[in-house]
């Protein structure tokens, strides 16, 4: 039997009833209206409307993006503020086949439904664009956004209602290789070929598969191999993504693949230029003290949690950036019947969310993170543990990675 909501549960699930039909129309605007990532303007220009109507005092194209927003409510000294995070970026090609509209419209409303029925709660929505590139939320944190926010919720859309799962940390690398140009056929032994360093990188990097950690993942491209065969290439360049569950493994392995890339460069006498061009993502530190307040909400609304393994089937996000400055959760809300049934980043995900699933799945996600908000600002000695935990744990980042 399902428990009775408390009074102050009651007066939040009056809240989101009453939003209900805007959400939804939010939900569906953004989802049909796909904006790529750091240019979503409409998105963010919708939700930020949205906030200021709900009485939130809203600030845009913070931290120098122009469609990042933080939007307050409630008494400004009052603590803990929730920081509940949007996220509104499409896919090329695909659309929203990542479910971010959803995430939108469960973030404002939850933010919304929580300031409906209590208006002196603290509570903070942020708009964080730009996921799928992995740099909206650490710039955000970079230019102070965060600042004043004790603790940092959203949602997900996924195959399951998973309350915890782990993101790899990451780190992009350019092996930009110089060499020397030659006519191929007249005079190749003038010539330095900075493709054969290359090709060097990427062979000795292949080798070194055998010996990656079980959670450790490497994908790369050739994005320039020289401008015509009959001449020696001048210039190569090579792009990497490197991946880990833990922090160590990811410094260990990021390491040996530029020593790869420096004994390409050694090897063929080419230079070898190593470039970081979008930061570093760290691996997820999930709060596992709020994650047990989201599943304590699940249950309570009669829901039924998903218990599937937490580092199956694992990408990386720019909440893992947010997780090591404060304690954060990332659950999934469903948009499909069955276990791992529609797969993200794909044009049936894209279809799905965009149908009745995405809306319900929007409104669950706004509903159970009002809700847990709401617990911890009622129960102030369960966050106490919360910040406990979250101190408590290893947030150094070792050398090589910043």
């Amino acid at each position: 039997m399902k428990p009775k909501p408390s009074k102050n549960a009651r007066k939040v699930l009056a809240a989101i009833k009453e939003l209900t039909p805007t959400l939804k129309k939010i939900q569906a605007a953004i989802h049909q209206d796909p904006e790529l990532s750091m240019h979503e303007h409409r998105a963010a220009a919708r939700l930020c409307d949205f906030l200021e109507a709900e009485g939130f005092t809203v600030k845009r194209q913070v931290a120098g993006l122009p469609t990042a927003f933080r939007a307050d409510a409630g008494d400004a000294k009052a603590r803990p503020r929730a920081g509940v995070m949007c996220e509104y970026d499409a896919l090329p090609g695909v659309g929203h086949a990542c479910g971010h509209s959803i995430i939108a419209a469960a973030g404002v409303g939850a933010g919304a439904a929580l300031h409906r029925a209590f208006p002196k709660m603290p509570v903070t929505v942020l708009g964080t664009p730009g996921e799928e590139v992995g740099i909206g939320k650490q710039a955000m944190i970079d230019g102070g956004v965060f600042k004043g926010i004790d603790y940092a919720i959203m949602v997900h859309p996924a195959s399951n209602r998973q309350i915890t799962r782990l993101f790899l940390g990451v780190v992009q690398r350019v092996y930009a290789f110089a060499g020397k140009p030659a006519h191929a056929a007249a005079f190749p032994e003038q010539g330095i070929n900075a493709l054969d360093a290359v090709v060097m990188l990427y062979n000795s990097v292949a080798a070194l598969r055998q010996q990656l950690p079980e959670q450790a993942k490497v994908h790369s491209i050739i994005t320039d191999g020289g401008q015509a065969p009959n001449v020696i290439p001048e210039r190569a360049e090579a792009f990497y993504v490197i991946r880990a569950l833990e922090l160590d493994a990811l410094a260990n392995l990021v390491k040996k693949i530029d020593q790869c890339a420096k004994g390409a460069a050694k090897a063929t006498g080419a230079r070898v230029k190593i470039t970081n061009p979008k930061g570093f993502t760290p691996p997820f530190n999930i709060s596992r003290g709020l994650s047990a307040v989201y599943e304590e909400q699940v249950v309570a609304m009669g829901l039924t949690p998903f218990h599937g393994p937490e580092d199956k089937h694992i990408g990386s996000s720019d909440i893992s950036n947010v997780s090591r400055i404060m304690p954060a959760i990332h659950p999934h809300v469903p948009i499909a019947k069955k276990p791992d049934a529609v797969a993200i980043h794909t044009r049936e995900f894209e279809r799905v969310a965009g149908g009745p699933a995405g809306k319900a799945a929007a409104l669950e996600g706004a509903t159970l993170l009002a809700l847990t908000a709401l617990s911890v600002w009622d129960r102030p000695s369960a966050f106490k543990k919360i910040v406990a935990e979250f101190k408590s744990s290893n947030h150094k980042i070792p050398p090589g990675l910043k």
